[in-house]
């Protein structure tokens, strides 16, 4: 039977999309900076430009302000910079994602542009795993070996076999072949020996986690960071142990150990959420001043709000606050409140009404703010 011919009715023109953009940048974006991003791309590929920003806010049926915070999102992680006059935005240069260096490997194990070998290269570093910044790899969307190459594992490798032997053992169960191509991937594809495998499972147990899925996070973590001995495994916990117990200073906690609940709060704001050990420290500070006790609720709040706002460092954080006092401090705040108190309960109508009033002006005074940190930017630039 001959090839089937497919055909098309219609002229498809394409935007071209980074691969490292995907992998390594989308995931932790909001989904709004994520479309204003592949709107500019679009618009780059295509010679066409944008008149203004707030024609790119009509086509994305967001606001202006999402606009300005996406350009200085994507300008903070060094894919596009900014031009500006007068504060405003007058010019935006796409860059290339940068990416590890394991992408740019020829196939050989080989890396295309140094020519070291990478599977040696794993087996040892000089140095602490801090230290090296380029040995950062890209984890595959899948992580586990086939079934064929598991099976041939356990049949004719020893040392494949007494990891197998100590996972069980730890986790205290028999593990699935799904399971065990996790395990196992560890050790023939990302090379960890068979102690430093040991230990990671020893580690997570220890932890009360015995699910292959934190395993297997965890594991991953030590990888990206270059950690290939249990030496290197030891001292990056200790990292996080004192992490831990500077947080826990930092809410008047001293003279205990932190309890499962506290380090799964923790964990969130060191891991998921990404903060810095300062940023979280100035929340812990909020939360005691404003509860008068250790609050980790009340900080996860806070870290939440900073999240979900994008605040991503003090100076961010005080810009949401200066937003935050003069949305309190408004005359149309002010009045609002007098009102209520002279006048008594309005009417739903009102109240729906005074709402949408206030909420217009802060959208206003936040365009503001962010065109005052661009124009800072601008002025730090130039000196």
């Amino acid at each position: 039977m001959g090839n089937i011919s497919i055909y098309s009715e219609f002229d498809t023109e394409y935007t071209l999309i980074s691969d490292l953009f995907v992998d390594h940048y989308m995931a932790s974006a909001n989904g709004e900076f994520v479309k204003i991003y592949i709107y500019l791309l679009r618009k780059q590929q295509s010679g066409t430009g944008v008149p203004d920003l707030s024609s790119v806010a009509d086509a994305l049926l967001c606001t202006e302000n999402d606009v300005l915070r996406a350009l200085l999102y994507w300008e903070k992680k060094g894919l596009l910079s900014l031009s500006l006059t007068d504060g405003e935005v007058t010019s935006v240069t796409m860059r290339m994602p940068s990416g590890p260096q394991h992408l740019f490997s020829d196939g050989s194990g080989k890396n295309a542009f140094s020519g070291t070998d990478e599977r040696s290269a794993a087996g040892g570093f000089s140095g602490t795993p801090g230290e090296r910044a380029g040995y950062n790899k890209f984890i595959p969307e899948s992580i586990g070996l086939s079934n064929e190459r598991r099976r041939a594992l356990m049949s004719s490798d020893e040392e494949a076999k007494q990891i197998v032997f100590i996972s069980q053992k730890y986790i205290g169960k028999p593990l699935t072949g799904t399971d065990l191509n996790r395990i196992l991937y560890f050790y023939d594809e990302l090379h960890f020996s068979v102690d430093l495998i040991e230990y990671l499972i020893e580690y997570c147990v220890s932890r009360n986690k015995r699910s292959i899925h934190y395993i297997t996070k965890v594991g991953l973590g030590w990888y990206q960071d270059g950690i290939t001995t249990v030496q290197e495994a030891k001292e990056r916990a200790d990292t996080w142990n004192k992490d831990y117990y500077t947080i826990l200073r930092a809410l008047g906690i001293t003279g205990v150990n932190p309890v499962k609940r506290q380090t799964d709060f923790m964990d969130r704001w060191l891991k998921d959420y990404g903060f810095s050990l300062e940023m979280i420290c100035e929340a812990c500070g909020r939360a005691v001043a404003k509860t008068g006790q250790p609050s980790f609720e009340y900080t996860e709040g806070i870290l939440s709000s900073w999240k979900a706002n994008h605040a991503a460092s003090l100076e961010e954080v005080r810009l949401l606050d200066e937003a935050h006092q003069q949305k309190s401090s408004s005359p149309e705040k002010k009045a609002s409140t007098e009102g209520r108190t002279q006048e008594g309960k309005k009417s739903f109508s009102n109240r729906f009404n005074n709402f949408h009033q206030r909420e217009y002006d802060f959208h206003q005074l936040e365009k503001e703010l962010l065109q005052k940190q661009l124009s800072e930017k601008k002025q730090n630039t130039d000196q």
